[in-house]
């Protein structure tokens, strides 16, 4: 009966994972250009902690989380804004990048080129959600999504249980 009851776990959670549209060649692609053409990440999403970056010698080098599908509910100005951010080994953000999603391109290359997605860099993970960061003007929809995906994202992981509303953005 054990077996049983933990074979239908492993396969809820398989599906759960398959439905969530997690994406790893993505997030993988993107892990590479970061931290090197020889990083791997760990194929596996956790709800209450980071998962791994791995070099060529099985050595943890960093962390990655996403989003989605936590924050699928967060809409920005066409959808979900799904957001990939990765952390060196102390657990300070390395980059905070925006995965596939229905935003406008023209809109996306302006936040990028404006720095919105570097205002978390070198932020230590137990900082990324008390640390202020402006939407932009002419993508605030957009912006605020991010905003608050990373908020909720990295207070499930820090076991934060403050109000997203203490913050004004």
């Amino acid at each position: 009966m054990k077996k049983l009851l933990i074979a239908l776990t492993l396969i809820l959670s398989v599906q759960i994972f398959a439905d969530a549209g997690v994406n790893f060649k993505s997030i993988q692609k993107t892990v590479k250009e970061k931290f090197g053409k020889t990083a791997v990440i760990e194929e596996k999403i956790y709800d209450n902690e980071l998962s791994k970056i791995y070099n060529n010698k099985n050595e943890v080098i960093g962390y990655y989380m996403t989003t989605f599908p936590y924050g699928k509910e967060i809409i920005g100005y066409a959808g979900p804004t799904p957001v990939l951010m990765t952390f060196d080994a102390a657990k300070n953000v390395k980059s905070t990048d925006l995965l596939e999603n229905n935003e406008t391109p023209g809109f996306i290359t302006m936040i990028y080129s404006r720095g919105f997605f570097n205002s978390w860099n070198g932020t230590n993970l137990s900082k990324v959600s008390s640390k202020k960061v402006d939407t932009l003007a002419g993508a605030t929809y957009t912006t605020r999504a991010v905003i608050k995906n990373i908020d909720k994202r990295v207070k499930m992981i820090t076991g934060d249980s403050s109000s997203e509303d203490k913050k004004k953005r």
